[in-house]
């Protein structure tokens, strides 16, 4: 969930030249049960602040074990957003939290207020039944650090891990469709519309309700996604005229937490909901329940094609495995251990200049995939096939053995 939520703010990290990590305890467990969507609305919400008032420098989530009780299986968690923005004199860090409060002497035209994010977080981190504080010196930067008591430690079951192995979800071919995306504000389209672009989904927008309602009447669409709060006509009406006369798919898109919109969109004709900012994975899960895809070819049957191509290759595998040590291993130690984007992306390249070299098909399959998954912040697959990359080089020293 946390390398969900900062895979949202990876392209707006870069158009700023902001550096942006997470980190984890190494004392994390594997799994937690709590409320993923509060805590994402606090991280959300944060995060944004952040970036609002930061021109340079970084954006560092730390996600911090403070106690581990095992007796009870729970676990006290910090879990700090720290900026190298403007900072918040002592005057002005309670004012802030107040709704529509923002910092004396700030300059409004240019980052515009804090409005109800932090306000909410706050509210949101109590409900959890922990805080949110921060911690800033004026001119260096500001901490927000979330705290929260008592987390269940859960347990991962076998058949959890092999359901979320099966599906790569942003990696599908969906077959040739239309989706109607009726929002009145052009970002929250382009988001969307950008995450079809390489597919053979037709994308079809709409400012408001009623020019969704207009569509729906007059072109075959396979599925709508449908904000809920719109000029015009808002999508709860719209959704409730479109059902009179149409059985396609409508998914509700808001950007609100609250229980009690939930219950309403739940009660509603909607055939589902997603909570904005949207993710490709989000995006891409919730269209397989409507449209027809492809998988791509499993991953068993693949190796076992690109192994036999490259062992047609023997020397050359041979060669290649021979030139892994030091240059490669020290690039994949550095890779594994600290995640770093930049890192990873030297190893894969320096990984597929060495395939290419000695004609291993196998690990270059392997080399340009970890790149395209690079180039689409997809952390989730990255953090997989790194993983995968000594078993393929065991794979690979088994064949010629």
């Amino acid at each position: 969930m946390f390398e969900e939520t900062i895979n949202i703010f990876r392209l707006q990290s870069e158009q700023k030249g902001l550096k942006l990590e997470l980190n984890f305890d190494k004392d994390m467990p594997k799994a937690l049960l709590i409320d993923e969507v509060r805590l994402k609305e606090i991280l959300i919400n944060l995060i944004g602040n952040a970036f609002k008032f930061t021109e340079e420098g970084y954006i560092k989530i730390d996600v911090v074990v403070d106690e581990v009780y095992e007796h009870t299986s729970k676990i006290d968690l910090t879990i700090m957003v720290k900026d190298s923005g403007i900072g918040i004199s002592k005057l002005n860090q309670e004012k802030i939290f107040n709704i529509f409060e923002q910092s004396e002497n700030q300059d409004t035209k240019k980052y515009g207020g804090t409005g109800l994010g932090l306000a909410i977080s706050k509210k949101l981190a109590i409900l959890m039944g922990g805080s949110l504080r921060v911690e800033s010196e004026l001119g260096e930067g500001s901490n927000f650090i979330v705290s929260l008591k008592n987390i269940d430690i859960a347990s991962l079951t076998n058949e959890d891990t092999d359901t979320e192995s099966k599906i790569d979800y942003t990696s599908i071919k969906f077959e040739s469709a239309v989706i109607l995306i009726a929002d009145d504000i052009k970002e929250n389209r382009d988001l969307i519309k950008e995450s079809f672009s390489d597919t053979d989904i037709k994308i079809i927008e709409a400012p408001d309700g009623k020019k969704a309602l207009e569509i729906a009447k007059t072109q075959e669409l396979d599925m709508i996604f449908m904000d809920i709060r719109m000029p015009v006509m808002d999508g709860y009406v719209a959704t409730r005229l479109i059902k009179e006369f149409s059985s396609v798919p409508v998914v509700a898109l808001t950007a609100s937490i609250m229980q009690e919109e939930l219950e309403k969109l739940e009660g509603e004709r909607f055939s589902g909901y997603l909570r904005k900012p949207v993710s490709r994975g989000e995006l891409f899960k919730e269209v397989s329940k409507y449209i027809k895809y492809k998988s791509n070819i499993t991953k068993d049957v693949e190796e076992d094609i690109s192994v036999s191509a490259s062992i047609s290759n023997a020397q050359g595998v041979i060669a290649f495995l021979n030139a892994l040590e030091p240059e490669i291993e020290m690039l994949y130690k550095e890779a594994k251990s600290t995640n770093n984007i930049s890192v990873i992306t030297d190893f894969s390249k320096a990984l597929l200049a060495l395939s290419l070299k000695h004609n291993v098909e196998y690990m270059v399959n392997y080399s340009e995939l970890l790149l395209e998954k690079i180039d689409a912040f997809e952390i989730n697959s990255i953090s997989e096939m790194l993983k995968d990359y000594e078993s393929k080089i065991e794979k690979l020293n088994s064949y010629i053995e």
